[in-house]
Formats: C-alpha cells, structure tokens, sequence
C-alpha cells in the first residue's frame, strides 16, 4: 500500500512521557493499596534489623497491584528489593514475578543466604493503558521472599509525542482522520487501521512519519470508502528499527445517507436473489419465511469479495414461497418459485 501524502503545520512545543506510581511501594502503609492476601510486617521479623515495613510473598501470601496511566508502546522500568527471610523456610526461597498482558512474562526469582536485600530489575513494554503487577511465593511453606521498595519509572520515550487522534464524518459518506504530533524520534510511519468491532482490524493507509521532529505537526487523511454504522479507528506508529505503538481508538457513527435503498433481484426467483445497495453488512442481515421463522442459516450469502455494495442469498435449500429479506436499510419481500 502506498504511503499517503501529508499535510503538516509548524509550531514550536515539546511535552514529556510520564512515569507510573506504585501506590505504596514501601509498604509505610502496612498493605494498603496491595492486593492478592498481602502480608506486611516490620523487617525484624523476618529476619533483618530495624522497623521498616516490607512484604513477604509465600504460598499463602501474594503481592498484586494494577497500575493506571501507562503510554501504550512506551518502555518502563519496574525494580524492587528482595532478600530471603532468614528466621524461617528452606534455604533456597523463590517466587515468580510478572506483568500482564504480556508486558512481561513470569520471571523465577530465588534467594540462599542470609538476610540482605539485593535488587532486581526489569524493562517492558505497556500494551495497555493499565498493567497488573503480580508476585506470587512458589516455595513450599509460608515462609517467602521478602519484597521492598517497589518503583516504575520511564525506561524510554515513546517515538512520537502524540497530541490528539481524532475521526469525525465529513460529508454523508467519508471520514476525516486528523491527528497531531508535539515532537517524533525516528518516526518512519503511521498506519491507519479501521474496525467494526474494536477487535479485529483492518489497514485502511500509510502515512510517512517526519522521521525527527522538535515541531508540532499536524496529519490528516481522508477515508473515502468507510464503513456505514459505528466503526473504530487507531494508529500504529512504527519507527525505523520496527518498533511501534498504538494511540487510543477514535469512533465515528455514519449513517445511511437519507433515501438510501436496495434494489433486489430477479424477484420471483427460482434460486438465486442480488441485492444491491450502499453499505450493506451481511451480519445485520437474515431471511425469515411467511410464518416470521428465521431460516437465514439455510440461506448462503455471500459478500462480493471486491465491493460490499452487492450480497448474494441463495434460496436453493427453501421451498417456494413469499420471504423477507431484512437488512440494514430495511425489510424487502421476495417470492420463490
């Protein structure tokens, strides 16, 4: 697919990625904020000096937390202290330590010895917006590793600093994408990807990045064959060496335009029906006999491979008779013979 021209204007501006906040990451307010059956006590009693508190992750007693306002895309990095708890357990004590949604997957941590925390770091990368953070005692026992001083903080920048993704519907039958950006690092391209569901979705352009900027830039491109109904729209931004991220999703509701309508035939038929009309979804519609019985299953149709405008309905496996069609513009009757 080729590239899209660009449409840009310069300002000057530059704002920041934040890093996340554990909330109560040194356990100064015992477990709150913490889930998955914590256990808190002062250091002493599990083996070390002092009256700080910590945590201890065992069989009976995890460690969980889920952290809001990750940049999707954006490299963090996640370091806690950890030590064996030296007043109980087996001489090798472990857990397993993970981020969800696969920003990081199950890492074994284990600690011998005596008391003495050592501290273990880890980098991913947000693939949602919230990630939960999960430590887990896989020792036999209650007695675990001890856990403190848990932070996140910004491993790297995004590549762009997107300002805005917008879609809004121009005219009765296009779509507008705009979108803005306050600085791009090695930024190659966006793609921008269309969905009806907001699950699977579909590469509807490129549009070539600015490669490095310190400006804001403005993009815009124009959807001239949208979907009709709510649809969902994205950008990935890839950078030179592969990597991307993904903005929030932007929706726009089109609607058929006023006196839209199908046109249906041959009607009667003997087994074969086209319709025709703008903006046609073969999951809105069905096939219903005289009686009002849905008997859609038994009825194949089939979408156009290169234009959704035309759907097929075979009546071949139905009896003659009067039956309704209903799609998304209405309910046509049609006689088979």
């Amino acid at each position: 697919m080729k590239k899209s021209n660009l449409l840009f204007i310069v300002l000057l501006m530059g704002i920041g990625v934040s890093a996340q906040t554990v909330t109560n990451g040194t356990f100064a307010s015992a477990s709150s904020g913490w889930g998955c059956s914590p256990e808190t006590n002062p250091v002493s009693v599990y083996g070390g000096s002092g009256s700080d508190r910590v945590a201890e992750v065992d069989t009976q007693a995890g460690l969980c937390q889920t952290i809001s306002g990750f940049d999707v895309g954006a490299d963090y990095k996640i370091t806690f202290d950890c030590s064996r708890r030296t007043s109980c357990g087996p001489a090798t004590q472990t857990m397993d330590f993970y981020i969800d949604g696969g920003a990081l997957a199950t890492q074994s941590i284990s600690r011998t010895g005596s008391f003495n925390f050592t501290q273990e770091s880890f980098v991913f990368t947000a693939v949602n917006a919230s990630h939960t953070i999960d430590f887990n005692g896989t020792s036999a026992g209650t007695c675990g590793l001890i856990i403190d001083n848990i932070e996140i903080s910004l491993a790297s920048f995004l590549p762009i600093e997107l300002m805005f993704f917008r879609a809004s519907v121009l005219g009765e039958d296009r779509v507008k994408l705009a979108w803005q950006t306050a600085s791009e690092t090695n930024n190659d391209y966006f793609s921008v990807e269309r969905s009806k569901d907001g699950i699977d979705w579909d590469l509807i352009s490129l549009v070539e990045g600015a490669g490095n900027s310190e400006m804001l830039l403005d993009y815009e491109l124009i959807d001239d064959s949208p979907e009709f109904g709510l649809s969902y729209y994205r950008l990935k931004q890839t950078d030179y060496n592969g990597q991307f991220s993904y903005s929030e999703i932007a929706h726009v509701n089109l609607q058929l335009p006023a006196g839209a309508h199908i046109i249906l035939f041959p009607n009667p038929s003997d087994d074969q029906v086209t319709i025709e009309g703008k903006g046609l979804f073969i999951d809105d519609m069905a096939v219903y006999n005289s009686e009002g019985q849905d008997v859609t299953r038994l009825a194949k149709l089939e979408m156009h491979s290169e234009d959704r405008d035309w759907v097929s309905v075979n009546l071949s496996a139905l009896p003659a008779g009067r039956y309704l069609i209903k799609t998304n513009h209405g309910t046509s009757q049609v006689v088979k013979h």
